[in-house]
């Protein structure tokens, strides 16, 4: 029930639109046209043309905005804020250039591919601190960062 949203405009996010079915696309476009909701479509830029082209969307998009990848020292400083957020101050401050210039060539950049790598990384780090704390010679080693990217498929053995 539209009614329901009398007063200030709401603005709806949605992640994935790419993802969506033709029919909640027209949904969704039946409610923006009704002025009193706007909406707000995030998709992976591969994926922006094809959804911009389909006729719900062709005359209503307001604007559209590419996000960059971050330069590597900002990423550097997200690894920083999410090791201090999690607890890990130590290892935030030693948390060294090369490691995290390595993630980000593997991750390209990409944050959503940090987070995955960093709990690997730290899922072997703490499996050689409990089983092999003797191959552990600085805080996180390359070897380890290697050994994520392998996992995850980042480079082949």
């Amino acid at each position: 029930r539209i009614e329901q949203y009398q007063g200030t405009k709401k603005t709806i996010v949605l992640d994935e639109a790419q993802l969506y079915e033709r029919e909640f696309l027209e949904y969704i476009r039946l409610l923006a046209d009704s002025g009193k909701l706007r909406f707000v479509l995030s998709m992976h830029q591969n994926s922006n043309e094809e959804l911009r082209a389909k006729e719900h969307f062709e005359t209503r998009i307001f604007d559209s905005i590419k996000i960059e990848r971050p330069p590597k020292q900002e990423f550097l400083t997200y690894i920083q804020k999410r090791l201090l957020a999690g607890g890990a101050a130590e290892l935030a401050h030693s948390f060294g250039r090369r490691q995290a210039d390595a993630i980000y060539d593997f991750c390209k950049g990409n944050f959503r591919r940090a987070n995955q790598f960093l709990y690997t990384l730290f899922d072997i780090l703490e499996y050689y601190e409990q089983h092999r704390p003797s191959l552990i010679k600085e805080p996180v080693p390359q070897m380890f960062v290697e050994m994520s990217a392998i996992y995850l498929g980042y480079i082949d053995e």
